[in-house]
């Protein structure tokens, strides 16, 4: 199927005609130009968002060593889209809170993160200490953070964190 076959028969799919003062709408009957729009409207515009959010056109890239890129904006997003692991952010004030991000803004600069299940650290003691907040999450503006590290989970190791697209190392 060419466009120059869907073309050909073109009509639009609703159409407006007034006769004796009234309106009338029809809808197109030709169920290959519904079908078409439908398809290059909605469908279409879904697939290529569902790729560039899945990053899959840049790691293809990665993989033939064309670029080292992501498909997201920044680091801050590609680094809280691909990195589902707690997070202890430590604020201006030498407060620190560990929990989940759950939600984040797309600027780094402006905006807020959403922690679920937070805990405050007690950083009094040598322990430190978890203190539960029993709060279902935070919501904390990024002006106030100084930086947030991003925990390990039980198999990682220095070696295996390395290793992926990103790294020169891991691809050997």
């Amino acid at each position: 199927m060419t466009s120059g076959f869907i073309l050909k028969s073109w009509e639009p799919l609703i159409t407006f005609k007034q006769i004796s003062g009234t309106i009338n709408v029809s809808l197109s009957r030709n169920k290959l130009h519904i079908i078409t729009i439908i398809v290059l409207s909605i469908v279409y515009p879904l697939c290529l968002a569902w790729l560039r959010q899945k990053d899959i056109p840049m790691k293809w890239l990665r993989l033939l060593k064309i670029t080292k890129k992501s498909s997201m904006i920044n680091t801050w997003l590609d680094t809280f889209h691909t990195e589902k692991r707690m997070i202890q952010i430590y604020l201006e004030d030498e407060r620190i809170i560990r929990g989940w991000p759950h939600r984040y803004s797309s600027d780094p600069k402006d905006g807020f993160i959403y922690v679920a299940n937070p805990v405050w650290i007690n950083t009094d003691n040598d322990n430190h200490d978890y203190i539960e907040t029993n709060a279902h999450g935070f919501l904390i503006p990024i002006s106030k953070i100084d930086f947030i590290e991003f925990s390990k989970t039980k198999k990682e190791t220095e070696a295996n964190i390395s290793k992926g697209d990103w790294n020169d190392k891991g691809t050997k």
